[in-house]
């Protein structure tokens, strides 16, 4: 989707940018119809200016408060690659990071069911050791 825009005859209008997605990182797929109809919309740079800030700023703290030192920075990068899927906090939007994190939670909540002994088939009930 593109947005034409209008110049104004004396030029005092700020430029109008759109669609709002790509300014934020966030891919289109993850906008919900509230946040199309938005992005349908044009808006001023000047108006976009601090929720771009306030997005960058909540991405780093959210990327640092769950990798601590394991967080790849350098370069200006966000990145976590220690598990599968890996996690892009610059780029991927919102939506994904959280699919992402609930697959890998779910992976470690198998993995630690497993080795304690539960079979992910059965309820509160353990697959080894003794019966009373």
């Amino acid at each position: 989707m593109k947005l034409t825009m209008t110049p104004d005859s004396k030029n005092e209008t700020p430029q109008r940018v759109g669609p709002v997605a790509p300014l934020f990182g966030v891919s289109e797929r993850a906008l919900n119809q509230a946040d199309c109809d938005l992005a349908a919309k044009s808006v001023t740079k000047e108006e976009l200016a601090p929720l771009r800030t306030e997005n960058r700023e909540l991405r780093i703290m959210c990327a640092i408060a769950h990798c601590g030192l394991a967080l790849y920075h350098d370069d200006g990068e966000l990145q976590d690659s220690r598990e599968h899927p890996w996690i892009d906090w610059k780029r991927d939007p919102v939506a994904e990071i959280e699919t992402k994190l609930h697959e890998r939670a779910a992976r470690r909540m198998r993995a630690e069911s497993e080795k304690r002994g539960f079979s992910p088939n059965e309820k509160d009930e353990p697959t080894t050791g003794s019966s009373l």
